[in-house]
């Protein structure tokens, strides 16, 4: 239990809300020390896999079998799925400006651990993780009596260090789709979806798939999962609750989801309700958990290679 209440301690500060304190290495790495080349395969793949199908899936749609007159990029399962292909895009650009600027000017440190071509040492992946020494530093200035020491120095230049601007834009996307790929799977699948249909490969992707690309992506990516980072799909969920209202102002028969009818302001505050302040901390949650479970079972992989 002490341990739960030190994590959200930590957790509920206000830098969290930010950026900082996070090596840029991270956004371009993969969590279990993959070569560059390999991970940046995987983003290569990934990215245009989901191009693909968003192309598919958005030229299927028209003549739809809905016939209720809203177009494709009405649909929050739509928004979704493209921020979802946006994000693995943008993070494919931003890898490969990273591995270009190491190989064209690689930093005066570089070594092996640098290279695209090489899987990185032990001691230099480790030292991406700042998470493996929570603590400590805390520790250090306690014994210090509160004296400046040159670890809490180190400490504090990472804190307020902050990773290039697009890279905080790979953050903020990573963030704002997690949430909203599950929620997107699970209000379909448990309200929506008509259970005496048979789903077709596009609906499978949009409202499955999706969540479980996300998934992996959890399991792959070495970027951490911020708590106070929830405001990022919370703006997102509003933006679109925002649309939604514009987009029936212009005809009141436009309802995109029964759950979503402007026409019944009380279903649109149980929708608010259910999915703002239960279903999105819920979502939000378990991939911090998911995020806390992966660095414990890298740091256990880790301690039990070094003994």
């Amino acid at each position: 239990m002490a341990g739960c209440v030190e994590i959200l301690r930590r957790e509920f500060k206000r830098k969290n809300l930010g950026f900082t304190g996070v090596r840029e290495e991270r956004f371009c790495a993969s969590q279990w020390r993959w070569p560059g080349w390999v991970y940046l395969t995987y983003r290569l793949v990934l990215a245009f896999y989901l191009l693909f199908w968003l192309g598919y899936t958005s030229g299927n749609f028209h003549g739809g079998k809905r016939g209720s007159g809203w177009t494709w990029g009405a649909a929050l399962t739509n928004w979704t799925y493209a921020l979802l292909a946006v994000y693995a895009t943008w993070h494919l650009i931003a890898t490969i400006i990273h591995y270009t600027q190491v190989t064209v000017n690689p930093p005066e440190s570089s070594s092996e651990s640098s290279s695209c071509w090489r899987r990185p040492s032990e001691d230099f992946h480790n030292a991406l993780f700042t998470e493996l020494n929570e603590g400590l530093y805390e520790r250090v200035t306690e014994e210090a009596g509160g004296r400046g020491t040159s670890t809490t120095s180190a400490r504090d230049r990472l804190d307020t260090s902050r990773p290039a601007w697009y890279l905080c834009v790979v953050w903020i996307l990573y963030s704002a789709v997690s949430s909203f790929a599950v929620i997107v799977t699970v209000v379909y699948f448990a309200v929506l979806h008509d259970w005496t249909e048979v789903i077709d490969v596009s609906n499978l992707q949009v409202h499955a798939f999706n969540s479980l690309l996300v998934f992996l992506e959890h399991s792959v990516s070495a970027i951490p999962y911020r708590l106070l980072h929830v405001v990022y799909p919370l703006l997102y969920g509003l933006l679109y609750l925002l649309f939604s209202l514009y987009y029936w102002t212009t005809d009141h028969r436009k309802v995109v989801y029964p759950i979503l009818d402007w026409n019944k302001p009380w279903i649109i505050a149980v929708c608010i309700i259910s999915i703002g302040f239960v279903l999105l901390p819920l979502c939000h949650g378990f991939y911090f958990l998911l995020y806390k479970g992966r660095m414990a079972l890298y740091r256990r992989n880790f301690l039990f290679c070094r003994v």
